[in-house]
């Protein structure tokens, strides 16, 4: 007679990490590729030792049941969480929020709320422009600051993200030599981050002198 042994085969498949990253309105594209892999299945240092409930060895060839720490994920999730979506131009309302002038300077915040039903977030600056009683576009200098860096910020339903803005009201080099430094805008159009749709937040706080320079910080 032949004898036949029996050969046991593994299969340890691995998987593999895919990072999306997205791209801002202004044309500045930022992508963070961050995979990694496990060096292969754990290492087992010993069989473990069948017991009866009284302590003693339980008889050949008896196994012991195993419990997990964790619950299993429930079916069909892949045991993640959904992603929480950008907010977009049509889940937000915006006002300006006036601060308290420096030397100088004025500052204000833009305060964008979310009026959808779902949670949403931002991150980075977006856009601005200063847009006058004829609905046109006058001259604005977006100057992104750092600190803070940009963050994700989420904002539940009914929440709000702000954003400060400082510009000077002292005429400078690129301003008129009588008169009001710039024309005076009656409308900030807002572009929340990584959106083309602008809201357009009233406003009332003059014109914006240094050629229409505006500091702003990163949503928070």
């Amino acid at each position: 007679m032949i004898s036949a042994r029996p050969v046991l085969r593994a299969l340890v498949v691995a998987g593999c990490g895919l990072v999306l990253a997205g791209c801002s309105f202004e044309g500045s594209v930022t992508a963070t590729d961050d995979t990694s892999s496990t060096g292969g299945p754990p290492t087992r240092t010993g069989a473990p030792t069948a017991t009866s409930p009284d302590g003693s060895p339980a008889p050949a060839g008896s196994t012991t049941p195993t419990t997990s720490s964790s619950p299993p994920a429930p079916a069909g999730d892949g045991g993640t969480s959904p992603a929480v979506e950008r907010c977009h131009s049509g889940d937000l309302v915006g006002r300006l929020v006036t601060e308290d002038s420096s030397a100088g300077h004025r500052h204000a915040q833009i305060e964008l709320r979310n009026i959808s039903g779902s949670t949403c977030h931002v991150r980075g600056y977006g856009g601005v422009q200063l847009i006058d009683e004829y609905q046109q576009h006058l001259a604005t200098e977006q100057d992104r600051v750092s600190p803070p860096a940009p963050a994700t910020v989420t904002v539940g339903p009914g929440g709000t993200t702000t954003s400060e803005l400082t510009w000077a009201v002292i005429p400078g080099a690129a301003d008129a030599d009588s008169g009001p430094c710039q024309p005076e805008p009656t409308t900030l159009s807002v572009i929340p981050p990584d959106e083309t749709e602008p809201l357009a937040l009233a406003w009332s706080l003059g014109p914006v002198c240094q050629g229409g320079t505006i500091q702003q910080q990163a949503y928070r």
